[in-house]
């Protein structure tokens, strides 16, 4: 989606203005900058987007209606609030318009309509113009409105969100990124298909094909999994809920430590206590992989461990016995008895009475079916044979020793910190001019290790669960097997789950992939950007890590400054830009190289950078950096700036700029934009 014009009538401080931008990419012109002074209407542009494309503003005051307008009005008359968009979206020319009624009361108050009139309308290759029909869902098909605000931003605003990314709390970001790069497409397949907490998916409706006519039991399961499944939903809300409480608490744990170690009579203990706390965090996390560890090896290799020694006194007497090995597979007493009967061997020669062919047939009878006992010893034989083999089994009691342990010497390092980190705590609770954040700290830390515990044993539960669910649903495929007319359902279940467990694997693979290339592109940009001795990571949520590239042992919870998480913020946002634009080439690539027509498969879009006083918290020297990045990595940025800041913009930007603006404020609530530059 790249921008081509605004229009706004009424809108604020804006009673007819009309912008036009920068979206030259060919020629390196992709670049609008609009000036102004605190207070002239910067963020009333920024906002105007917003409303024109969802209908909302972040501002204070509600009322859109131009001040003087509004007070020219007679009682009773009206005036229109309206914004248009015209923008170019996969090589269609698109145009939005929004607009609100707004009518002066008896009493002289003016009221805004509760609805607006939206449209949205493209014009096609013959530049016919349609209208379409549902337009709230095609703009969040072009524009998603829950990342909207990462390319419609005001730096002011983005503050708080730039403090949090930096901070490792970015997780919807992780939501954007997939909606920009494709694969939201491969978890709405997959929830699709298959999703754990919904209803209604593929699989879940295969299921509700069986018939219960031949069983009863069906429904009866049924509603077991049903209960089970209302219990898993209750289960997960309250896993959700649990892990924000633990954020909040974990919040407040870091604000009162950082007090803490701000006060210097505290602060080699407050360190020592934090380090022994991390410290603890890790054993408690091996002695939960060593529980899994010891439970997985009992589960998997017990019944053999059991049996090995049992086994191995019994597979000498088997090899002892001289019957093992006389049975035939799979012949059975009826087999013999046709072909004695037949008087004709399955090979064609003759049996005859007396012969020894006919001897040895009719001996054979004691060693197959019905009285076929060789030929289970012979099966029980080689079963045990692997049983005994099995190396892990064999070992199992040493492993589970060592294990276990482990466990125990933690168990013990874990008592012996905390009854330290307990000392620490009452002694930096006495000191009086720390007391009080000592005990809000000490109050939050319980509320963290408690909800902590509430979330293991929701883990723990929401486990069961799914054990008791998986169980059900085998039991209920069995007994849809036993009617022909569910076989096909169970069937076409099988089908599904066999497709779900594909694109899993692939989505897995893919997000793999793109988060690792995002992080090297964010990782590269802030570097440029901030040059700094910090360095960015993503874990598997994509929350961002600041890790420090100077001290190797200095990189959790890094504060930073407003600068230093904005910079963070703009490699963010620039990085799946790239990473979009990069996709998008390669997929143009392929599709040119296999003879395709492009339009046929939805590609990743380009997508304008409009930024609202985004360089205000940055040094020169950054602001610098920023303006030789961002424009060629996005392919259209549009910035609203104030005039110092854009003196130094314009400067650096001037071989990429095509349009220049400079809003003039006329009164306190009238202002127009003049174009300095450009076409």
């Amino acid at each position: 989606m790249l921008l081509n014009e605004i229009k706004l009538k009424n809108f604020r401080q804006y009673i007819n203005q009309d912008i036009k931008f920068s979206a030259d990419i060919e020629n390196n012109k992709n670049v609008t900058i609009v000036m102004g002074e605190i207070g002239t209407g910067k963020t009333t542009l920024a906002q105007a987007f917003r409303w024109c494309f969802y209908g909302e503003t972040d501002f204070a005051d509600s009322n859109l209606l131009n001040y003087v307008v509004a007070r020219e009005l007679e009682n009773g008359s009206s005036a229109d609030v309206e914004v248009t968009v015209n923008f170019i979206h996969r090589q269609k020319e698109y145009e939005i318009t929004r607009k609100i009624k707004c009518t002066k009361n008896s009493n002289g108050k003016i009221t805004q309509s509760r609805t607006s009139f939206f449209e949205l309308t493209y014009k096609d290759e013959k530049s016919i113009t349609h209208t379409i029909t549902d337009p709230s869902d095609e703009i969040n098909e072009i524009l998603p409105k829950a990342i909207s605000k990462y390319f419609f931003f005001d730096g002011e605003r983005m503050g708080n969100i730039s403090k949090q990314i930096a901070k490792g709390k970015g997780t919807e970001f992780g939501e954007a990124v997939k909606n920009l790069l494709g694969l939201t497409a491969f978890t709405e397949a997959i929830d699709h298909l298959n999703g754990k907490s919904k209803q209604n998916t593929v699989v879940k409706y295969f299921e509700k094909q069986y018939s219960s006519k031949s069983n009863s039991d069906i429904e009866r399961i049924r509603n077991e999994m049903d209960e089970i499944n209302q219990k898993r939903q209750k289960n997960n809300e309250d896993i959700i809920k649990c892990n924000k409480d633990i954020d909040i608490a974990q919040e407040n744990v870091e604000k009162y430590a950082s007090q803490l170690r701000e006060n210097d009579k505290s602060k080699e203990l407050q360190e020592k206590r934090e380090d022994l706390v991390n410290k603890n965090k890790s054993l408690e996390y091996e002695n939960v992989e060593n529980t899994r560890n010891i439970v997985k090896l009992f589960n998997q290799n017990s019944r053999a461990w059991y049996l090995q020694s049992l086994l191995s006194s019994i597979k000498e007497e088997l090899d002892k016995s001289d019957s093992i090995d006389k049975g035939i597979p799979d012949i059975t007493a009826k087999t013999i008895e046709y072909l004695l009967k037949n008087k004709r061997c399955i090979c064609g020669d003759p049996i005859e009475f007396g012969s020894k062919e006919y001897d040895a047939l009719n001996d054979l009878l004691n060693y197959v079916p019905p009285k076929a006992i060789g030929t289970m010893i012979s099966e029980f034989s080689t079963e045990c044979n692997r049983i005994i083999k099995n190396e892990t089994a064999k070992y199992l009691y040493d492993m589970t020793k060592v294990s276990y342990a482990k466990i125990l010497g933690n168990q013990t390092d874990y008592q012996d910190n905390l009854d330290i980190i307990d000392d620490i705590s009452e002694t930096l609770h006495g000191t009086p001019d720390v007391s009080s954040i000592q005990g809000e700290y000490n109050r939050f830390l319980d509320q963290l290790n408690v909800k902590n515990d509430d979330l293991k044993d929701y883990h723990e539960k929401k486990g069961a669960l799914e054990s008791d669910f998986s169980r059900k649903e085998k039991e209920l495929t069995n007994l849809a097997l036993l009617d022909e007319k569910n076989k096909i359902s169970v069937e076409n279940k099988v089908y599904a789950e066999y497709i779900y467990e594909i694109i899993n694997e692939n989505y897995k693979t893919e997000e793999i992939k793109t988060r690792q290339e995002l992080e090297r592109a964010v990782d590269r940009i802030f570097k440029y950007i901030y040059n700094g001795g910090f360095s960015l990571s993503l874990d598997e949520r994509y929350n961002i890590i600041i890790n420090s590239t100077e001290l190797e042992d200095f990189n959790e919870n890094i504060e930073t400054s407003t600068g230093q998480s904005m910079s963070v913020l703009f490699a963010f946002i620039t990085g799946v830009i790239e990473i979009a634009r990069k996709n998008q080439k390669e997929k143009e690539s392929r599709k040119l190289n296999s003879g395709s027509n492009l339009e046929e498969e939805a590609i990743s879009e380009a997508y304008p950078l409009v930024m609202d006083a985004p360089l205000s918290a940055f040094s020169k020297k950054t602001i610098k950096n920023i303006c030789n990045s961002i424009p060629s990595i996005a392919e259209q940025v549009i910035i609203f700036i104030k005039d110092t800041d854009g003196d130094i913009a314009t400067e650096y930007l001037s071989d990429r700029v095509e349009y220049t603006y400079q809003i003039n404020k006329e009164n306190e609530f009238v202002a127009k934009i003049d174009q300095k530059g450009g076409k």
